[in-house]
């Protein structure tokens, strides 16, 4: 995390894609754990699946 003006650009670039929500979701959903999916038996989307 140098300071310099590559690293204002990529951080800048990086802030705009997080204003898109796919790329939002790409990057939270697995860091919060979100993604993860165990098959429990039931098709329902929610079993299996952390509570928020």
């Amino acid at each position: 995390m140098r300071p310099g003006p590559q690293t204002r650009a990529l951080w800048e670039m990086f802030s705009d894609l997080m204003d898109l929500g796919d790329a939002h979701r790409y990057v939270t959903e697995p860091l919060a754990g979100r993604d993860a999916r165990y098959d429990l038996g039931d098709d329902h989307q929610l079993v299996g699946s952390l509570c928020p």
